[in-house]
C-alpha cells in the first residue's frame, strides 16, 4: 500500500508528464474553436443578438453570466466573444501563451453556451471540461523552467483530464447498454433516420443489418472498455481505432468539433515515452522508403545504361 502512495506521489511530483499529450490536446481544442468562429460566427446575431433565438431563461443568473450578457446587448458587441474566441483558438492552435489563451477560450465558450445553450454539444462540454483541467498544466515552452508546485498542479491537471475522458466513455457506454436500440444493435439505423444527425450520403449504408449491428455492439462495447484497456498492451491499437471512430461521426454526423476535440483527447493520453517511440519508428519507416527509392533509381539508372551500351 505504502508503495503505491510513494509511487502515486513520485509520478506527481518528478518531472512534467504527458507534454506532448498536452499541446496536442490544446490544438485540437483550438481547431474546434475556430471552426466554430468560422462557421457559427456569420449567424451571431441571429443566434446570440440582443434579438436572439435563444433560451427562455437567459442565462443562469449568476454574476458570470449577469456579467457576460453585456456582450449581447447591441449587435457590434455581440462578435467581442467571437473574436476573443478565435484569437484564443489560434494561440492554442500555434502554442503561443497556451495557457492564458485557453482560459480565454474556456470564459468565451461559457459566455456563448450561457447565452444559448442549444448550440452546444458533447464536444463543447467535454472541451470546457478539458480546458479547466489545462489551465493548471504548464505551457508546453516552459516545462524545463518549472518549479516543483507548477509540476504537481500540471500532473494533477493530466490526472484529471485522463479520469474525466475515461469516466465519459464508461458513462456513455453504460448507459447506451440499457436502451433496447443499442442492444438489439438497430440504434446506427434510427440515428441515420434523423436528418439533425446524419449525412445523406451515409443513410443507404445503415440498412445493411450487419453494418447496423456490429456498429452499434461495436460503440457499445468500445466505450466501456475503454477504461480498462488503456491499461493494457493494446492501448495503442484501442486509441487509433477511437480515432477512426470519430473520424466516422464527423463524417457521417456532421460532429466536426466534437471529434476534433475526441481525437486530441485519444492522442492526450499517449505518454511522452510513446511519443519517442512512435518519432523513432517514424524515422525509421522514412529512412526505409528513402532507401528503397535510392535503390530502385540506381536499378533504372543501370537498366538506362545497359541498354545504351547494347544500342552502340
Amino acid at each position: 500500500m505504502m508503495g503505491t502512495v510513494r509511487a502515486c506521489f513520485s509520478w506527481l511530483s518528478d518531472a512534467p508528464r504527458h507534454v506532448v499529450g498536452v499541446r496536442v490536446a490544446r490544438a485540437s481544442i483550438g481547431l474546434a474553436v475556430v471552426f466554430r468562429v468560422l462557421t457559427e460566427g456569420p449567424f451571431a446575431l441571429h443566434l446570440w443578438g440582443p434579438t436572439a433565438i435563444s433560451s427562455p431563461e437567459r442565462g443562469t443568473g449568476l454574476l458570470f453570466s449577469q456579467l457576460s450578457a453585456l456582450f449581447f446587448q447591441s449587435e457590434w458587441t455581440t462578435f467581442i466573444p467571437f473574436v476573443l474566441l478565435g484569437v484564443a483558438g489560434l494561440g492554442l492552435i500555434t502554442g503561443r501563451h497556451e495557457r492564458v489563451c485557453g482560459i480565454v477560450a474556456l470564459l468565451m465558450m461559457y459566455t456563448l453556451g450561457d447565452r444559448n445553450s442549444a448550440i452546444d454539444d458533447g464536444g463543447d462540454n467535454i472541451a470546457r471540461l478539458t480546458l479547466f483541467y489545462l489551465s493548471f498544466a504548464l505551457d508546453s515552452r516552459k516545462t524545463d523552467r518549472a518549479t516543483p508546485l507548477a509540476i504537481w498542479l500540471h500532473n494533477v491537471a493530466i490526472a484529471s483530464v485522463a479520469t474525466q475522458l475515461m469516466m465519459m466513455y464508461a458513462v456513455s457506454g453504460l448507459t447506451k447498454a440499457q436502451g433496447s436500440y443499442w442492444v438489439d444493435g438497430t440504434a446506427l439505423y434510427y440515428i441515420s433516420r434523423v436528418e439533425w444527425f446524419s449525412h445523406p450520403a451515409f443513410r443507404a449504408l445503415f440498412p445493411n443489418p450487419y453494418v447496423t449491428v456490429i456498429g452499434s455492439h461495436m460503440s457499445v462495447l468500445y466505450q466501456i472498455l475503454f477504461p480498462a484497456m488503456i491499461f493494457t498492451r493494446a492501448k495503442m491499437a484501442w486509441l487509433l481505432l477511437g480515432i477512426f471512430f470519430h473520424i466516422g461521426i464527423a463524417i457521417s454526423m456532421g460532429l466536426v468539433t466534437f471529434s476534433l476535440v475526441m481525437i486530441g483527447l485519444e492522442l492526450f493520453l499517449v505518454t511522452d515515452a510513446e511519443w519517442v517511440s512512435i518519432r523513432q519508428r517514424w524515422h525509421l519507416v522514412k529512412a526505409w522508403g528513402e532507401q528503397q527509392l535510392a535503390s530502385r533509381s540506381g536499378r533504372k539508372a543501370g537498366v538506362a545504361v545497359a541498354f545504351g551500351g547494347e544500342a552502340q
